[in-house]
């Protein structure tokens, strides 16, 4: 279930003959069980955001052991 809109958030109408967007100015404090309904009665999506892809860089001097025991061990 959808929770109340944020500040900031942008929804988009999903009729393409209508195609109208509103950005959220004031948070809600009020659960939502859907998401709003546009003018033309459609509800409105968020726009689709691709995903990032970022990289993890470990500090120097700090190293990972495995705790898996090896055939070896036994």
């Amino acid at each position: 279930m959808p929770k109340g809109m944020a500040k900031g958030q942008r929804f988009i109408c999903q009729n393409p003959e209508c195609g109208c967007e509103m950005d959220v100015t004031k948070a809600s404090l009020v659960e939502a069980t859907s998401n709003p309904r546009c003018g033309c009665g459609v509800e409105m999506k968020k726009p689709y955001v691709k995903p990032t892809v970022s990289t993890l860089h470990l500090a120097e001097g700090i190293s990972f052991t495995s705790n898996r025991r090896t055939p070896e061990d036994s």
